[in-house]
């Protein structure tokens, strides 16, 4: 499915710097409809208020969080709005398992940081 109209997204990680890369390859990228969460918690509050009816939001998603595991967002996510596409971003190759587990439980894929909009643009242009 190509992302039609101006699709929205909902970025979340713990760091800072992360989040306002993200948020500015994204608007580099022609994305304008961006919001920022820095934990598990806050995302699904977020998520909950502002993206639970929409129609395939996109959730770029910290696999590791000082709150709450990726793959505990991932999947209330998911069981909050199934059409939502969730990005994995990973450190590390020792994220993988989990990584690859998420995958498995419906996230769309996944990007390792450092992220370069490279990566971004294709993971997006395949949605």
């Amino acid at each position: 499915m190509a992302l039609e109209g101006k699709p929205e997204f909902l970025v979340v990680d713990d760091s800072e710097s992360v989040r306002l890369l993200v948020e500015k390859m994204l608007h580099s990228l022609g994305h304008e409809n961006v919001m920022l969460a820095k934990s598990g918690k806050e995302a699904l509050t977020l998520f909950k208020d502002r993206f639970a009816e929409r129609r395939n939001p996109i959730v770029i998603l910290d696999i590791v969080l000082p709150d709450l595991s990726g793959d505990i967002v991932a999947r209330k996510i998911l069981g909050m709005n199934t059409s939502t596409k969730i990005i994995l971003l990973t450190a590390e190759d020792r994220n993988e398992s989990l990584t690859m587990d998420v995958i498995r439980q419906g996230a769309f894929g996944y990007i390792q940081k450092p992220i370069r909009v490279s990566s971004l643009r294709d993971i997006l242009a395949g949605i």
